[in-house]
């Protein structure tokens, strides 16, 4: 059975305060019309225009097997279906620059578009609702993030740094081979959702969608890992009855101000055990190709400590779990919503070996940085990225790993490394944003090398608002004119990767540099789904 002493460290405790966007009194979202600029030609990328002021480069991702094995199991047995892998994941997207992760499908009305838009945001398509040019609408939402606030984990007095950041006792137990040199280390990864979590989708389809695009936005934080590389791969959906992965209740008042109010009785599921039920039915069945199991649910989960009932812990995994008996995580996540996205990659990062930023093993890696494994909440931008602590972390454990665990059950996807920023001109790039309209002229922005400023002359009749984006955060303003009108009106866009944005510069992720594209090519090509 798990000990707390491998799993407390992995206490998800985010708190972000979070801009929302208000378009009516009920601050019901932010209404767009996305459209495709430049359609996906062979090795090139899909350019998706969100709004003016923000365009996204996306390039095909994958990140399920190529024969995907739903298992299903109630008191009448078991039944394993398998999906194509390739098929489901055939509008499945990412821009690492901005963090998405979306499902872009066309339509005869233009496109839909669903998924992770940002580390803050999703997007979804808003039914039977249309622009006067047929684009279709969409809503922009913010994504809730339920957790603690700074100072709630390790609120104690103690000066043990182990206690104030939840640092782990001890980790799993690996091979002690040291290998001289891994290139890529694909994680196979298995989820395991409950029957209650399963319900609020209409079909497996569906739910395998959400898990892909959900684990797609889980890679992106690793995709900056060298020597290894980290790549995932879903290899299989098991869904278990609730009364099975769900033994233990645990009644208290909560401790979770933020989430249910002072003075609150809250009932959930104790962690520890959940994780224990889904380890006892995890080796009635057959999971030999998961490097990793994640249980992904919709429950409230608690956890005593120090006979304290806490409602705040979000996941819970062991520290260097993976391609251990140790290999399970659980964490929380609202169907639909991607809430459980941050949590999901950070109790990846535990499986991994990652300790919180700021632990002894991670010393050298503040935690006020506010990264992927941190607890500081501060800076939710920080989220996306590993400290340096953290990847060398990864590279210890992955040197020790047995040849088993490094081998891959299922066959990977070719590989895509081409950048559409490097074919394409400033006036090429803004000639795309507006469909029709002849650039005046383009100039860099003063103060960021990779903003582009698109200008045109005349009356924009298309809108009387334009749309920025902020450089820090990508969050959305508006600025009017008195007449809702401009006789020269521009509009800022992120240039895209390859694109230059000085003498022998690139841009490559919003930072222009003097690049090297053969190493970028190289380490940080994307998956294709089809040959």
């Amino acid at each position: 059975k798990y000990q707390r002493q491998f799993r407390s460290l992995a206490m998800i405790t985010f708190r972000c305060a979070v801009i929302a966007f208000c378009i009516t009194d009920s601050c019901s979202g932010f209404i767009v019309y996305p459209k495709v600029l430049e359609s996906r030609a062979e090795g090139g990328a899909l350019l998706l225009h969100i709004h003016p002021g923000l365009i996204l480069t996306l390039e095909k991702s994958s990140v399920l097997s190529d024969n995907l094995h739903f298992v299903s199991s109630s008191l009448r047995g078991s039944k394993t279906t398998t999906m194509k892998g390739l098929d489901l994941e055939r509008n499945l997207y990412h821009d690492a620059a901005h963090m998405s992760s979306l499902i872009v499908e066309h339509v005869p009305a233009g496109v839909e578009v669903r998924g992770i838009l940002s580390i803050r945001h999703r997007i979804s398509p808003l039914l039977q609702s249309r622009s006067s040019n047929e684009h279709n609408a969409h809503v922009i939402e913010e994504i809730q993030d339920h957790s603690l606030s700074e100072s709630s984990e390790g609120s104690s007095e103690s000066t043990e740094v182990s206690e104030n950041l939840f640092c782990a006792a001890n980790e799993s137990e690996n091979a002690k081979v040291q290998r001289e040199h891994v290139d890529v280390f694909s994680v196979e990864t298995c989820v395991v959702v409950s029957e209650n979590y399963t319900a609020a989708f209409i079909s497996e389809e569906p739910l395998a969608m959400y898990i892909a695009t959900m684990m797609n936005w889980v890679a992106l934080p690793f995709t900056e890992m060298v020597c290894p590389r980290i790549k995932f791969q879903v290899n299989k959906i098991i869904k278990a009855p609730d009364n099975v992965l769900f033994t233990k209740t645990a009644c208290g008042v909560t401790t979770d101000i933020l989430k249910f109010g002072s003075n609150g009785c809250v009932c959930g599921y104790d962690a520890e055990q959940t994780i224990n039920d889904t380890v006892d039915y995890i080796n009635t069945s057959v999971a030999d190709s998961c490097d990793i199991i994640y249980h992904l649910t919709s429950e409230e989960l608690t956890l005593t400590i120090n006979g304290t009932f806490q409602t705040e812990v979000e996941g819970l995994t062991t520290l260097g779990g993976a391609c251990t008996k140790e290999r399970f995580a659980v964490g929380e996540d609202v169907p639909h919503t991607y809430s459980g996205r941050i949590t999901m990659a950070h109790e990846i990062g535990h499986l991994l070996g990652c300790d919180h930023d700021g632990c002894p093993t991670s010393i050298d890696c503040s935690p006020e940085y506010g990264n992927l494994m941190s607890q500081d909440t501060r800076d939710m931008q920080n989220k996306s990225k590993l400290s340096e602590c953290c990847k060398t972390r990864i590279r210890d454990l992955v040197s020790k790993l047995p040849k088993s665990c490094l081998d891959v059950n299922t066959a990977a996807n070719f590989t895509n490394k081409f950048y559409p920023g490097q074919n394409i001109t400033d006036e090429e790039f803004c000639n795309l944003t507006r469909a029709g309209l002849e650039v005046a002229r383009t100039y860099t922005t003063d103060n960021h090398e990779c903003l582009i400023d698109c200008c045109w002359n005349g009356t924009d009749e298309q809108s009387g608002d334009i749309f920025v984006v902020s450089e820090e955060d990508s969050e959305y303003t508006t600025t009017s004119g008195d007449d809702g009108a401009y006789e020269t009106f521009c509009e800022t866009h992120h240039k895209l990767d390859g694109m230059e944005c000085s003498e022998n510069k690139t841009c490559y992720r919003g930072n222009c540099s003097n690049h090297n594209w053969t190493e970028i090519n190289l380490n940080y090509h994307t998956l294709r789904a089809f040959p």
